[in-house]
């Protein structure tokens, strides 16, 4: 793996570049929560690889249909809140793990989709695993 070089040409520390990595997956998770609570699509699919599939059980597809799919799914909602807890990043090389646990507050509104009461409350805790190939690159590295 080559090191990654600042602004000047210097090499950074590799110790620098891994918590800046780290930083930065874990700032995805955040924006990616931003983004659905929000209901900015854009910002969602913008927090996937262009290649990435997501899995969200009801839903398997790329970043622009799973964002479609929360639209379509945000006609039914009512508040939502996502609160993010413990995350663990783990980095080799060019690869890179991220389990993130999270409560999501929801309200479901009289969803035809659904067989739920016409509001519903939803609130648990979730620990989510993504991977990604190969770790992203903060601006400017």
């Amino acid at each position: 793996m080559e090191a990654t070089r600042d602004a000047t040409g210097s090499a950074l520390d590799p110790r620098l570049e891994l918590l800046l990595d780290e930083r930065e997956i874990k700032n995805c998770v955040l924006r990616y929560c931003h983004g659905t609570d929000r209901l900015d699509w854009q910002t969602v699919a913008e927090c996937y690889l262009p290649q990435a599939t997501d899995d969200h059980g009801s839903f398997q597809g790329g970043p622009s249909e799973f964002a479609a799919w929360l639209a379509e799914k945000a006609k039914y909602r009512g508040a939502k809140q996502h609160f993010v807890a413990n995350q663990l990043v783990e980095i080799a090389g060019d690869d890179a793990v991220c389990e993130s646990y999270y409560c999501c507050y929801i309200e479901f509104l009289d969803d035809p989709s659904s067989s739920l009461p016409e509001i519903r409350k939803l609130s648990s805790w979730v620990a989510a695993t993504s991977t990604v190939s190969p770790a992203p690159t903060a601006p400017g590295r």
